[in-house]
């Protein structure tokens, strides 16, 4: 990616969007959430899913399969994933209206989707990967969180993530040890990036 251009996206918040991928379980959400606390730039954009949502969960609207579909048909959304069986739709008009205000909007993101989406909206898209700092606590997350059956998957995505597959779509890594400190890290970068 070229950092000057995105660097200039940045600069005025027009085309910029950061996204937040890694496997299920690495905290991105949480990161998400402590990012938005402490950068008054960024706008957390919700998604639209077909599954229900969990207690307290915040970033995502429950809609039914119906009107995903509606909207992918008409193009309201960007890219829907099918995850798991759970469908995960963004929308195009919540993203230009956080650019509009002139923040940049962020969310998490399937790796598998990056390059299809930044081909949709164009080459101005930080994409952060967020890794664990074992499997073994990648395990205990997911079991946490109620959602161990995923740890395969996480396995396998962080296998094809070493061997170099999506190495076009990663601008930034950073292991999730502890929230704050990927959350400083990840600010610091997007600082720069505005610079």
């Amino acid at each position: 990616m070229d950092r000057t251009k995105f660097g200039d996206a940045m600069q005025d918040s027009k085309g910029a969007v950061v996204l937040l991928t890694g496997p299920s379980g690495v905290g991105k959400d949480t990161i998400i959430r402590e990012l938005v606390r402490r950068e008054p730039s960024l706008e957390w954009v919700p998604k639209y899913t077909n599954r229900q949502l969990r207690p307290g969960e915040t970033g995502r609207i429950h809609k039914e399969n119906e009107e995903l579909a509606r909207m992918e048909r008409d193009g309201s959304v960007t890219i829907t994933t099918n995850s798991f069986g759970i469908k995960i739709a963004e929308s195009i008009s919540d993203v230009e209206s956080v650019l509009a205000r002139g923040r940049i909007p962020i969310f998490d993101f399937n790796i598998s989707n990056v390059s299809a989406y930044r081909t949709k909206i164009g080459a101005r898209v930080f994409t952060v990967y967020v890794l664990p700092p074992s499997i073994d606590e990648l395990e205990r997350r997911l079991k946490e969180a109620g959602r161990p059956g995923r740890l395969e998957a996480g396995i396998f995505e962080l296998s094809e993530v070493e061997s170099g597959k999506f190495v076009d779509c990663i601008d930034y890594s950073i292991i999730n040890e502890n929230v704050g400190d990927a959350a400083s890290a990840i600010a610091s970068a997007i600082r720069v990036l505005r610079q």
